[in-house]
């Protein structure tokens, strides 16, 4: 016989656990059977009127609409003031001697070299704000940072001076503009 002195529990709880039952029931589950479906498909998708929509008249941006995006974007940086004359001035202190003109190409044939790694890099760091089409300062210094590019003992390339080339280039339109 169990004793409740040996568990240390008074008489009555002791007798409830003794006398206490365990019920097993069995049910039986029925999972529906899932629905056929067409696989996904971009042409059926919400995508479908990109094809007639777009610059590009496909889904993907091809070579020619790239193209044609860089020198936009070139047109909007060359047309703000504080951007061509930061470029002059930058060449003015160059000890290659080259007039800002040929310095200016050289600058926009760099560029469209590598317009696709730059977009792409544009659209990952512009994604955190509210408006994609912007790249915030704290997204640019994000940029910065993960390619490790501001060098604190450089003469050229401080956090300071990579501050003052997003200002310099970073288009804003004219609110006043329609």
């Amino acid at each position: 016989s169990v004793t409740s002195e040996r568990f240390f529990l008074p008489p009555n709880v002791l007798q409830a656990i003794m006398k206490s039952q365990t019920t097993t029931t069995e049910e039986s589950i029925v999972v529906a059977a899932t629905e056929e479906r067409e696989p996904w498909t971009l042409p059926g998708s919400i995508f479908k009127p990109r094809v007639k929509e777009a610059d590009a008249r496909a889904f993907y941006d091809g070579g020619a609409t790239l193209d044609k995006m860089f020198e936009r974007d070139w047109q909007r940086a060359c047309a703000k003031e504080k951007f061509t004359s930061m470029l002059a001035r930058e060449n003015k202190g160059s000890v290659a001697g080259k007039s800002d003109k040929q310095a200016l190409q050289e600058v926009h044939d760099m560029l469209k070299r590598h317009f696709q790694v730059f977009y792409s890099t544009f659209i990952y760091y512009s994604n955190g704000g509210n408006d994609p089409y912007h790249m915030s300062l704290n997204a640019f210094t994000t940029l910065l940072d993960d390619a490790g590019i501001p060098d604190p003992d450089s003469l050229s390339i401080k956090r300071s001076d990579c501050d003052t080339i997003f200002i310099v280039c970073n288009f804003q339109p004219d609110k006043n503009s329609p």
